[in-house]
């Protein structure tokens, strides 16, 4: 053959008995999802890069969109909850 031809990799798939910490999303109280008051935040991570390990915590207001942006040396709880604790 001119072009050898690709093999198709495999999907992988999350296992049955995997069970996510926490609450979902879905499950988070009706007076939130009207966003009548400030001061509701949603938390999230971003890995900036591979080599480094550096992840920016990103904190977003609900309500006015207000973000809240750290940098934070790694992915890890302790920093995490480290940071978290500095902003307040």
């Amino acid at each position: 053959m001119l072009y050898p031809r690709r093999r198709k990799t495999s999907q992988k798939q999350a296992s049955s008995s995997f069970k996510p910490a926490g609450n979902s999303i879905e499950e988070r109280p009706e007076q939130i999802n009207l966003r009548i008051a400030n001061s509701h935040y949603e938390i999230d991570t971003v890995v900036l890069t591979k080599e480094k390990n550096k992840c920016l915590l990103v904190m977003t207001d609900r309500r006015s969109r207000h973000q809240i942006m750290r940098l934070i040396p790694d992915k890890t709880a302790q920093s995490v909850n480290q940071t978290l604790s500095q902003i307040l």
